[in-house]
C-alpha cells in the first residue's frame, strides 16, 4: 500500500531506526518490556535513515516531524522515479511493436 502521508512513518519506526544508527532514544512512555512490539518495515529504513541522514547534514539537528516529512518526500520521488523507469520499458516495446507494423509488407493501407 503507498504511502501518502508522513504520519504513516510512526515514530517508533523513526526510534528503531536512530537507535540501530547509534543515537540515544528513550524508550516509549507506553512500552511495557525491552522489545519492541511494533517493528520497522524493512522497506521503510533506508528512506528514514537517509532523512536523518540528509537532516543533521543540511541543520545538524532534527525533529520527528521533519523526518516524516522529509521520508515521505524521499519514498514519493522513488515511487515517481520507478514509475518512470517502468514507463520508459514500456514506450520501447511499443515504439517496437510501432516499427514492426510499419515494416510489414503483409498489412495494407485503403485509400
Amino acid at each position: 500500500m503507498p504511502i501518502t502521508s508522513p504520519n504513516s512513518i510512526k515514530s517508533c519506526y523513526i526510534a528503531e531506526v536512530l537507535k540501530e544508527m547509534g543515537f540515544p532514544v528513550k524508550p516509549a512512555h507506553n512500552r511495557l518490556g525491552e522489545e519492541r512490539r511494533v517493528k520497522t518495515p524493512e522497506r521503510l529504513k533506508p528512506f528514514i535513515r537517509r532523512a536523518v541522514e540528509e537532516l543533521l547534514r543540511e541543520r545538524g539537528s532534527y525533529s520527528y516531524k521533519e523526518i516524516q516529512k522529509r521520508a515521505l518526500a524521499l519514498i514519493v520521488k522513488s515511487q515517481e522515479e520507478s514509475a518512470v523507469r517502468r514507463t520508459k520499458g514500456l514506450v520501447a516495446e511499443v515504439r517496437e511493436l510501432v516499427r514492426e507494423m510499419a515494416d510489414d509488407e503483409s498489412l495494407f493501407y485503403l485509400d
